[in-house]
């Protein structure tokens, strides 16, 4: 008996050992298997903070392209998604609303001075963005739903910040300023550590990922949906902590400018993501500079021979002549080229109507046998019939006035002062068409119909146009005569299809307009390039192996670029080099390029070789984008 009840004393305990050990591995297992679903759950809710992220910096850097036509502008960003109550009922449904600058509204912006620090904040406008969200409930009860704020100086609600590059970015904010040139006109907001520490106080927009209820917050379905406070949490730093530390307590739902990121505790569960206007400003510099690199290339293609309507446009064997470097001025109606420069900016023409505008400019014509010719007064037929107008009096310009067809046909003009005794002013209207369906853009001057010139080393920066072949489809002309009292005093003219007409000094630059039309997008220079000024900031710096007249090929004088210091790229024809917004010691505008330009290098007026800052730093912040081969 006593060993029987021995070996069962003993089975006893090794039952006891046994539930023991079941016990312990149950424990380790549910502290595991909670281990898995937290880290599950924090990497589910880093992708979805990423992926609104990545979402919201790929929205802002193509606003303005030609898939964002109108007045957007590369750095807008979308309002958010609010329980705006011009819906009814309220309620969040992943697009952006209109009114969250509008004062009447519990989060609005006030659009007027005001001491009260508010801003733009909702939901994440999700289909917007073209985001795909898991369960994007509007009750939102487990915390999966993104919220949104935006610093009030980008949505482009209002329009108060009326200038949005590298330079109005580093202006401070010193209370309400609508379209100030030396002042923002919002804050951008401001997040913090647990503590209270600043991280950064240029935040341009925060992306928030609420987490599950906590406290006493309800999250009630539509058609009573909650606000930002039933989903958004506050976190209180205590007086007495230790330095460095700014007690007090700050709210990711109440309507100032701050935002925490704490640790996750048991009052506290909001997950936080920003964006700093440093952060955005670099990428959008780099759209700013492809953009102009688009159109450098896409419109030298149409200077090297082929249709500019064409899809199969040439390579292009030489550039245009650039603008001066000059910042400090901006240029109107044209921002014209000078000759020989092949440092500096934009050249553009200015939008007079539907294909360009006029420029001053000479010309000449001359008519052999038929047409017939009319002349009365002051007026002979030998003027009528051939004549030359001084580059002084003239300008001439595209026309859409017999053709809709793209640069087909030219409208010239001239007052002439004290042409010929006894007559006080002399005016010329002439206008011709070409016999081609549209205008081919050669080197060849003995071309058929009117033909594009590129321009010389020591030619005009401008074109020429020219018909050589006595094809003209439409030809008008008439002068006008006139004493000092203003009296028409005598009068020719002529109409018909013979003759040689050139036209020297037509500007074949980028156009400065936005609308969409027969040619190719990239001819056109968006209207937001030069509403915010990046025409006097964009530097661009073109081989002159690649100049016109040049040789058009890569010799001696094209260009190498330099990332960090090392070699990254050889035989380049140009390059876009954006100066990232000013530091302390740069004074802008200015003509200077060190007052732009970081690295020596690309402070060098003559330099071949350009140096880009592979990681941006605080002392280092130039971007080159090349103009391949």
């Amino acid at each position: 008996m006593a060993a029987g009840a021995s070996r069962q004393k003993g089975f006893g305990i090794y039952v006891i050992i046994l539930m023991l050990g079941a016990a312990a591995a149950v424990t380790v297992i549910s502290v595991m298997s909670a281990r898995s679903l937290q880290t599950r759950e924090l990497v589910e809710q880093a992708n979805i903070l990423g992926e609104a992220k990545r979402a919201l910096l790929g929205w802002t850097i193509t606003r303005g392209s030609t898939s964002s036509p109108g007045a957007d502008r590369p750095g807008d960003l979308p309002a958010p998604d609010t329980l705006d109550n011009t819906e009814s009922p309220g309620n969040y449904d992943g697009d952006p609303e209109t009114r969250c600058m509008d004062s009447s509204q519990s989060n609005g912006v006030p659009l007027t001075a005001s001491s009260v620090n508010v801003r733009c904040l909702g939901r994440l406008p999700w289909l917007t963005l073209k985001m795909s969200l898991n369960n994007p409930s509007e009750q939102d009860a487990e915390g999966k739903m993104p919220w949104y704020a935006v610093s009030a100086n980008l949505p482009r609600i209002d329009s108060c910040l009326t200038v949005l590059n590298s330079n109005t970015a580093a202006l401070p904010y010193s209370g309400f300023n609508c379209a100030s040139a030396t002042n923002l006109p919002y804050p951008w907001l401001t997040v913090r550590d647990t503590r209270g520490n600043v991280l950064s106080n240029r935040v341009a927009f925060v992306v928030l990922l609420p987490g599950p209820v906590v406290g006493s917050q309800e999250r009630r379905a539509s058609p009573n949906l909650g606000g930002a406070s039933q989903f958004l949490d506050s976190m209180t730093v205590a007086n007495g902590c230790a330095s460095p530390c700014v007690p007090g307590t700050y709210s990711n739902a109440d309507l100032d400018n701050d935002f925490i990121a704490g640790d996750i505790t048991d009052s506290f569960n909001d997950r936080l993501v920003y964006a700093t206007i440093d952060e955005l400003m670099p990428a959008i510099e780099k759209q700013v500079a492809s953009t102009v690199r688009g159109i450098i290339t896409d419109f030298a293609k149409c200077t090297a021979g082929a249709n500019c309507t064409s899809s199969a446009a040439a390579a292009p064997s030489s550039y245009f002549w650039l603008r001066p470097f000059d910042p400090t001025t901006t240029p109107n109606p044209s921002g014209a080229a000078t000759v020989g420069t092949l440092r500096g900016l934009l050249p553009f023409v200015g939008p007079s109507d539907t294909f360009g505008s006029n420029f001053q400019t000479g010309f000449t014509w001359v008519t052999t046998g038929p047409p017939g010719v009319s002349v009365s007064g002051t007026v002979t037929a030998t003027e009528v019939r051939g004549y030359t107008v001084g580059s002084a009096y003239g300008s001439c310009g595209w026309s859409t006035f017999y053709s809709s067809t793209p640069y087909r046909s030219v409208d010239c003009s001239a007052t002439i002062p004290n042409p010929k005794t006894g007559v006080a002013s002399r005016t010329i209207a002439l206008r011709y068409v070409g016999s081609t369906g549209t205008i081919t853009y050669s080197t060849n001057a003995a071309a058929s119909s009117m033909v594009v010139s590129p321009a010389t080393a020591t030619d005009n920066a401008t074109r020429s146009v020219r018909n050589s072949s006595n094809v003209m489809t439409t030809v008008n002309m008439i002068i006008r005569d006139y004493n000092s009292s203003g009296t028409v005093i005598g009068t020719g003219q002529f109409s018909g299809s013979t003759g040689r007409i050139r036209t020297q000094g037509i500007a074949l630059y980028p156009e400065r307009q936005s609308t969409s039309g027969p040619f190719i997008a990239k001819r056109f220079i968006p209207t937001w390039f030069f509403t915010n000024q990046w025409d006097r900031i964009s530097y661009i710096a073109l081989s002159s192996d690649f100049a016109p007249g040049g040789s058009g090929n890569c010799g001696s004088n094209c260009f190498s670029v330099l990332k960090n210091g090392t070699a990254d790229k050889t035989n380049i024809r140009g390059v876009v080099v954006m100066p990232g917004t000013a530091f302390a010691t740069q004074s802008r505008p200015n003509t200077t390029l060190s007052n732009y330009f970081d690295n020596a290098t690309n402070q060098n007026a003559a330099t071949l070789v350009f140096d880009h800052a592979n990681t941006l730093t605080g002392t280092f912040n130039d971007q080159v984008i090349v103009i391949a081969p």
